[in-house]
């Protein structure tokens, strides 16, 4: 990973952006758990995809969420605040943000099941 981004270290960024990236890796954990408690609450089949599809898109989607509206709020960088949390993952941002993406990609594949 980089040491710097835009004069600043990888330790000041995160600093910086503690609060979102808090709430993004809380919203994950808490989209990947809606989607699971799914097949026992839901009454779904444990061979049926779309609870999965759905809790891999939820934990995708509202990291992003909080990513892009904290700092927005807050009058940060959004820019900052992603590779702040690229960072925090321990992960570089090309191979963070790809993987939420297919997460995206994944949600919709769970609402069309879900609609049908």
């Amino acid at each position: 990973l980089p040491r710097h981004y835009k004069g600043w270290s990888r330790g000041a960024l995160s600093r910086r952006h503690r609060t979102e990236i808090r709430i993004a890796n809380t919203l994950f954990f808490a989209g990947l758990l809606f989607g699971v408690a799914l097949y026992p609450l839901g009454g779904f089949a444990q061979d049926d995809p779309r609870p999965l599809l759905l809790a891999f898109g939820l934990a995708s989607l509202l990291p992003l969420l909080a990513l892009l509206m904290v700092p927005w709020l807050s009058g940060r960088s959004v820019r900052a605040a992603l590779v702040a949390f690229s960072h925090g993952q321990g992960t570089p941002v090309w191979a963070t943000y790809p993987l939420l993406a297919a997460g995206l990609v994944g949600l919709g594949f769970a609402i069309v099941g879900f609609l049908r």
